[in-house]
């Protein structure tokens, strides 16, 4: 094989092999993360949601709140309804949407590796790879964010698929639109929607789009508030005394995004330094790059933009937005997404790895296809990634076997007070549920207690002390909780009462999907070395699972 010149046959050959191993590992390891019968970070809302809506239950009134609280949008439920009325609202239907909304957000990227020039070898290779991250840092969980970056992508995509056309314009506003009811910050599509259209079209027709996304939103959400009447309090007000910018979580977020996707970072601060080297120091067209030659044949002179009239300076700016479209929408968004991961209290960098880890992809692509074209060496480097960065490594683990020995432990009783990961399996036991996914979330709103969150204060504490004299009155025949204090860095957070009245008989691992990063059963070669190198530097890590379970006197 001729390094730097195109593939041979036998390459060729070989190398498609690989891509459809890697793509058959890449499914069975998805159908294998649907069918685990545990659940993940906070899924049990999203199922437990759907199977009200489809009761004809109102989830969104004063008497379901904090149980049922949800800070998310509503159309992932909505989406998902048509099918639940099929099959079964289980976790694997949950998770089987989810799915097909991660390998959605897949063939956009794929398409719009495509679209900027890249060989299929290269734009397959690409968007499997993400596909595999997504596996292990996001999960086709049963929650909102696999749908939410589907919209967003395709939010953005769909105007450079259609050359930047006022119908595409007003399209991708309607997804960006959809994206914001399942999930809020999704809606950033929206940001480049109106940036874009600004410089490309004009600044009325901007204008024009702007007015008709918020109008858009403000009808819908007026809307939603009418049939539920809690929607707004949930969707828009639930992060008033939850959210903290915290600089230094911030930089350990940052950190860990780096660490977790260093191997693509290197190669794309590599290819960005390449590509600016030889576009400011050659003076004809490079021998060595196919791809850069027909660039630079193309290059203007940026220093020169604003010496022409309006005019030329519009069309060389609509130039610039048209064919640096990905990395303009990767520099808008980014100080929003680091903005994002600051505020919320999410972890394994989840916000950073939605809004900019799709578009870094992209850029990545074009990258490749400037500096490289479709030599063998292209390949190759994309290629190394998988050795350690990409390809998921299952474990062997007695997940089932704990997971079977909770069903038989809460089967045999009747009122149980359990947090929300026993949500769903409450639901399928016929037991009541006090928490189906939130509602323990409410207890920061008391240590931040404030005149804008006395809303939230009051379901809360209203919840809490149902459930204190449930308690003293010995109403539950079991209550599951994790150890009393759970140390987080320098911090010790109370995070449930002293159990009165109640003996302690056992304690007992809960098996658990982590999203956003790797797990027991969910880890990469590299996530391995790197969690163990970040831990020596920082102070907090995942507490654990391990569930402390208690019988009444």
């Amino acid at each position: 094989m001729n390094i730097g010149n195109s593939f041979t046959i036998s390459g060729k050959s070989f190398y498609w092999i690989f891509l459809a191993c890697i793509g058959l590992l890449l499914c069975a390891y998805n159908i294998y993360l649907i069918s685990v019968p545990f659940t993940g970070g906070r899924e049990g809302l999203p199922v437990l949601l759907t199977r009200l809506f489809l009761e004809g239950v109102n989830p969104y009134t004063p008497e379901m709140m904090p149980t049922y609280a949800n800070p998310y949008g509503i159309f992932y439920n909505f989406i998902v309804l048509p099918f639940a009325l099929i099959f079964e609202p289980d976790l694997v239907l949950h998770r089987s949407v989810s799915a097909t909304a991660t390998i959605s957000s897949v063939t956009i990227l794929f398409l719009s590796v495509k679209r900027i020039g890249a060989t299929t070898p290269v734009a397959l290779n690409i968007s499997l790879i993400w596909y595999a991250q997504s596996l292990v840092l996001l999960n086709p969980l049963a929650r909102v964010d696999a749908m939410g970056i589907a919209f967003y992508i395709l939010a953005i995509s769909i105007p450079f698929f259609k050359n930047f056309t006022k119908q595409s314009f007003f399209i991708a506003a309607l997804l960006a639109i959809i994206a914001f009811f399942i999930k809020q910050y999704f809606f950033l599509s929206g940001l480049i929607l109106t940036i874009t259209s600004f410089f490309i079209i004009g600044p009325t027709f901007s204008i024009i789009l702007t007015v008709f996304m918020i109008g858009f939103i403000i009808i819908l959400l007026s809307a939603l508030t009418f049939i539920f009447p809690l929607y707004i309090e949930n969707m828009i007000l639930s992060g008033a005394a939850y959210y903290v910018f915290s600089f230094p979580y911030l930089l350990g977020q940052m950190l860990h995004f780096i660490m977790e996707n260093i191997f693509l970072l290197l190669f794309f601060c590599f290819l960005a330094l390449r590509f600016l080297f030889e576009t400011s120091t050659a003076e004809r067209p490079f021998k060595s790059s196919k791809g850069l030659s027909i660039f630079y044949k193309n290059r203007f002179n940026f220093t020169s933009l604003w010496s022409y009239n309006w005019r030329e300076t519009k069309i060389k700016t609509a130039f610039i937005f048209s064919n640096y479209y990905y990395l303009i929408a990767l520099i808008l968004i980014l100080p929003f997404a680091l903005f994002a991961q600051g505020l919320a209290n999410s972890y394994e960098a989840a916000y950073l790895t939605h809004l900019i880890a799709p578009l870094i992809f992209v850029h990545l692509a074009r990258l490749f296809t400037i500096t490289y074209s479709a030599s063998t060496t292209t390949i190759l480097s994309v290629s190394l990634i998988w050795a350690v960065a990409a390809i998921p490594l299952p474990e062997r683990s007695d997940d089932r076997t704990k997971w079977g020995q909770w069903t038989d432990l809460l089967s045999k009783k009747n009122n149980i007070s359990a947090p929300y990961p026993f949500s769903i399996l409450l639901d399928d036991l016929d037991k009541p549920i006090y928490d189906a996914g939130i509602a323990s979330t409410y207890e920061w709103s008391l240590q931040n207690a404030s005149l804008n969150n006395a809303w939230r204060i009051w379901h809360y504490k209203a919840f809490k002390e149902k459930q204190h004299q449930m308690l003293l009155n010995k109403d539950f025949d079991l209550v599951i909780r994790r150890p009393n204090v759970i140390k987080t860095g320098e911090q010790e957070s109370l995070q449930h009462e002293h159990i009165i009245g109640y003996k302690l008989i056992r304690s007992l691992r809960l098996p658990y999907i982590i999203p956003h990063g790797p797990t027991s059963d969910n880890k990469t070669l590299w996530s391995k070395i790197h969690v163990a190198f970040e831990k020596r530097f920082r102070k907090y890590h995942w507490p654990g699972i391990n569930y402390d379970v208690y019988e009444p006197l």
